[in-house]
């Protein structure tokens, strides 16, 4: 499909394409300034952590599949 844009599973047309870029900028301001004072061994527990959590929530879910 010439003139399309695949975002998240859905396809968009090139019209689309500013409100995207807009909406992605606007994410990764919102996360740089949630992370604003802390350092990187910090950044990289939490990321971690989060690693874990994911994988603990999907055996959850598996569990009671």
């Amino acid at each position: 499909m010439r003139g399309r844009i695949n975002v998240e599973g859905m396809l968009c047309t090139e019209k689309a394409r500013p409100v995207i870029e807009r909406g992605r900028a606007v994410q990764n301001a919102f996360f740089a300034r949630l992370l604003t004072n802390t350092d990187e061994p910090t950044r990289e527990a939490f990321f971690r952590t989060m690693e874990i959590i994911g994988k603990n929530l999907d055996d959850i879910l598996k569990e009671n599949a």
